[in-house]
């Protein structure tokens, strides 16, 4: 998901459609003369302009509080159902915008569009710039701090609201900017929806505002496609979202965050076709082909992320490949090399039978990593797929002797079933007494059958040797002949 602050860059539209309306510089202004049938002519009055012309050192100074503080001495002078207090009010806008104060800067813009609906004081087209400046600051309010749930949706309700009246009352062609605002309100207002159905409904609007925006541009603009994915993301449409990220990555190929959220959403296309294998393969594939591109422009090549390609070729079942990239990777230094790691690498040898390979990576790994007992039981498992319980069993010893091995227990039961099948009947008894020893092998219902078979084939080893013990001797309680003379 696209996580951003959605054009912050407007604020500067904002400041130049009120510095079109209030010239600072000028201690006795008038507001911009009529040029619509209709608009009446307002001036402020000479006691205004005068008083105003006090504030200019302030404004000179960029002392905005000096410049509010200033600005409200003259509102109290004045009426406040008059031409001079909507004007008052546009400066102290504007003052307070100055500063940052977006939450502030609300009342007496919104003051000044209220007048202004009563008594008429503005030109139209200044009536609609206000307009969209304060949808802007009602968005803005949305994000600010200790903001309650009530309270953002309340501001960005408004938002919306004044966005509407806008475009009801601007006498232009809306602008593309001023659509994506409205758009970005309706997205930013759909997450906060009571109900599934009003979600919908406005990222629908929202939708269709951005689309008909784009499709009039030449050259969209990243922001607004950016917006539109966010909008079709949450919409929950995945294809059109991969759609417009390759328009993303192909307008700015190096924009590393396209990259890793197209890859993220081919995959989550791939898991949304789950049930259709031949699709699910496909975004998998489209998945391994975007970190691929984004490597060749110099992005996603960090050792993390060349693991997660490896991994990626492992769950399509492309163990070669995925072999061949993990093993270049460990000894190039582009993958970490760490003993989950050497693991996988031998893994997928195993998958594509090349045991031995995989027994040669194991035994590498054992070097590297001479503490891990692990490693040595992973290679008796695989000399036991190719039913060489010889050399199994002897990796499993090793395994024993260097320790650090999550379940011990399941390593002495594979001891006594290797010892068993090779006649090493007094080593398997001993294992598997040993084995059952650990809580995971006590539940192993196998295993006192198999201690019960490896007593009756010491007792016909031992009858036949003229040794045979006492028949009242029990599994658990027998010690060969051997350990005896060791003991």
């Amino acid at each position: 998901m696209i996580s951003f602050f959605p054009f912050l860059p407007y604020l500067f539209h904002i400041r130049r459609i009120v510095v079109l309306v209030v010239v600072m510089s000028l201690p006795c202004i008038t507001m911009a003369q009529a040029t619509h049938p209709g608009d009446k002519q307002n001036r402020l009055s000479e006691k205004v302009s005068e008083e105003l012309g006090k504030v200019r050192s302030l404004v000179d100074a960029k002392n905005w509080d000096g410049a509010v503080s200033a600005i409200d001495l003259i509102m109290k002078s004045v009426p406040s159902d008059g031409f001079d207090y909507a004007q008052l009010c546009v400066y102290k806008f504007q003052y307070l915008l100055n500063k940052e104060s977006y939450t502030d800067a609300i009342e007496p813009l919104e003051s000044a569009v209220r007048l202004n609906e009563r008594i008429n004081c503005f030109p139209k087209p200044v009536e609609a710039d206000l307009l969209l400046s304060l949808a802007w600051l009602y968005y803005q309010d949305f994000f600010a701090k200790d903001r309650t749930p009530e309270q953002q949706k309340q501001s960005v309700t408004k938002a919306a609201e004044y966005a509407q009246t806008f475009f009801k009352k601007n006498l232009k062609a809306p602008t593309p900017e001023n659509r994506a605002l409205y758009a970005t309100i309706l997205y930013q207002l759909s997450t906060i929806a009571a109900s599934k159905e009003e979600k919908i409904g406005l990222l629908k609007k929202a939708r269709k505002e951005v689309e008909e925006m784009l499709y009039m541009s030449a050259r969209p603009k990243e922001a607004h496609i950016q917006l539109l994915v966010s909008i079709v993301k949450q919409e929950g449409d995945n294809v059109a979202a991969a759609e417009y990220l390759e328009l993303l990555a192909k307008l700015n190929p190096s924009n590393k965050s396209y990259w890793q959220q197209l890859v993220g959403t081919y995959l989550e296309i791939a898991a949304e076709k789950a049930n259709d294998p031949r699709k699910a393969f496909e975004n998998s594939v489209r998945a391994i082909l975007t970190v691929e591109r984004a490597q060749a422009n110099g992005f996603l090549n960090s050792s993390r992320e060349n693991f997660n390609l490896v991994g990626l070729y492992m769950n399509i079942q492309q163990y070669e490949r995925a072999a061949e990239l993990m093993e270049s990777g460990l000894r190039k230094g582009t993958i970490e090399s760490e003993q989950k790691n050497w693991v996988y690498l031998a893994e997928s040898y195993r998958q594509i039978n090349k045991e031995f390979k995989a027994i040669e990576i194991l035994r590498e790994a054992s070097r590297l990593f001479p503490q891990a007992g692990s490693l040595h039981y992973m290679i008796a498992q695989y000399y036991a797929l190719l039913e060489k319980e010889d050399l199994a069993y002897k990796s499993g010893i090793k395994a024993i002797e260097v320790g650090n091995i999550e379940r011990t227990g399941q390593v002495y039961a594979a001891l006594a079933y290797w010892a068993y099948d090779l006649r090493k009947y007094d080593e398997a008894l001993a294992a598997v007494n040993k084995a059952l020893e650990y809580p995971e092998s006590k539940e192993d219902p196998q295993l006192p059958r198999l201690r019960t078979a490896i007593f009756e084939a010491i007792k016909v080893r031992n009858f036949r040797r003229g040794d045979e013990p006492d028949s009242s001797t029990k599994p658990e309680e027998f010690v060969s002949p051997d350990n005896k003379k060791q003991a």
